[in-house]
């Protein structure tokens, strides 16, 4: 009976109006997909959710699957989008053509997987959906209007995702272990889609008129609150990553902050690194120093995992071993001596580049290297060709975000996830790509 209210619901919004139902999803759709595939959980925090209930990933397929929110609406909204556009952007051929052989050498190699059924599955609940979500971006949010809303409803899920993290905390954070996911079962697709928000919001403050404090408080008060929620997630490398393309995006528009502002920033630093330098007992005393920071078993379990995959990598070079084989074959690539902090059979990569190579061969790590090059090339293009201050904010804001997004796969395997942080960061690139051509 839920479910049927939930499809007549997506149905009558998609027939009233296909970019409400856009908006919707956004905001949604991690707590409505938890709902539809775990009824019988809490729909809002991942930590306490069984491993099988990951959205799209559980092994054979079952019916209930067939629902899965996001495969619905992206496909109902990409449809609307290439039947309505009379003329779709063409720009950015040569990522939609990266996108093309990336998907193409997975569905390759997912023949070569134990479970192809699944494997397949799995690409197209991670890469054929990001494809319609970067298309989505780049012909259907193409207009002031409806590019307006699309950042309202970014800030709205932001707002909805920090409220159930703070709750979280304060239900399960007495262990000082716990580290919160909100509606997502890995605390680093909840950190990412966080850093997402805090970009977009950044961009927002920075673009908004000074006379306009009030919002300009908001947005501040906003940044504050989903820094506050990755910082909670405890991701080690989310958090560096946001530092690196801050630090970076700020040295090449350093042309468009003006010196007092440049100054307050320095200040502000010279102040935090003061205070840690003569009270170090302020970092080290919190959990997430003596639980994260200091954690070496982290370290030699992840360089294990490292070795294996290089070794099926340069066994398998082309097309790899197999899409989702690595954690079952890693027993015929490392003897039970050289492991310590693995199991196999069940410990994983995190490192998305290292699950490409394994798994994909070069052909997987040369498509999603494109991928990474033409989108960031189109973030830089940007940047360079607008005139107006509100689009050169945009073009570093993009910066930022290709950059928080590359880093952070380093340290986990966030090509594959079927969640959102993945599509709100090909949607952000579908659209920077397809405007690309009204600042040229």
């Amino acid at each position: 009976m839920k479910l049927s209210v939930i499809i007549l619901f997506i149905l009558v919004t998609f027939a009233y109006n296909p970019f409400l139902l856009l908006q919707v999803w956004l905001v949604t759709t991690p707590i409505v997909s938890n709902f539809i595939l775990m009824p019988q959980e809490n729909p809002l925090f991942g930590s306490v959710r069984l491993e099988h209930y990951l959205t799209g990933s559980a092994p054979g397929l079952e019916l209930r699957e067939l629902f899965n929110f996001d495969r619905i609406i992206l496909a109902l909204l990409f449809l609307i989008a290439v039947i309505s556009a009379k003329q779709p952007q063409v720009g950015g051929q040569k990522l939609d053509r990266a996108f093309m052989f990336l998907i193409a050498t997975l569905f390759i190699s997912s023949i070569a997987s134990d479970n192809p059924i699944h494997s397949m599955k799995v690409i197209i609940d991670s890469f054929v959906l990001c494809f319609m979500a970067y298309y989505l971006g780049k012909n259907f949010i193409n207009t002031p209007e409806r590019t307006a809303g699309f950042r309202r409803s970014v800030v709205i899920f932001g707002i909805l995702m920090g409220i159930i993290g703070i709750v979280e905390k304060l239900i399960y954070g007495a262990n000082p272990m716990y580290r919160i996911t909100g509606p997502f079962r890995f605390w680093e697709n909840y950190g990412l889609a966080m850093a997402l928000v805090f970009f977009y919001l950044l961009f927002l403050f920075s673009s908004t008129d000074k006379s306009r404090k009030s919002l300009r408080f908001l947005y501040l008060f906003l940044l504050g609150i989903t820094s506050y929620c990755v910082f909670l997630t405890q991701t080690r490398t989310i958090m560096l990553s946001i530092i690196i393309s801050l630090v970076f995006c700020t040295y090449l528009g350093r042309a468009l902050i003006d010196r007092a502002s440049i100054a307050k920033i320095v200040a502000a630093l010279m102040v935090v690194a003061f205070v840690l330098v003569a009270n170090p007992m302020l970092l080290k005393s919190t959990s997430f120093y003596q639980h994260r920071l200091t954690k070496k078993e982290t370290f030699a379990g992840r360089q294990e995992t490292y070795v294996a995959a290089w070794r099926m990598f340069k066994s398998n070079p082309l097309f790899g071993i197999g899409l989702k084989n690595f954690k079952y074959k890693m027993e015929d690539y490392m003897s039970d001596d050289e492991v310590r902090f693995s199991v196999f059979g069940k410990t994983t990569l995190h490192n998305s580049y290292f699950v490409l190579a394994a798994e994909t061969g070069l052909a997987g790590v040369l498509a999603m290297g494109f991928i990474g090059l033409y989108s960031l090339r189109a973030a830089f293009l940007y940047f360079r060709r607008a005139e107006c201050l509100v689009d050169k904010y945009w073009g570093l804001t993009m910066v930022a975000i290709i950059t928080t997004y590359f880093l952070s796969a380093m340290t986990f395997d966030i090509f594959f996830e079927p969640t959102i942080d993945n599509r709100l960061f090909y949607i952000s690139i579908g659209w920077t790509v397809g405007q690309l051509g009204r600042i040229a």
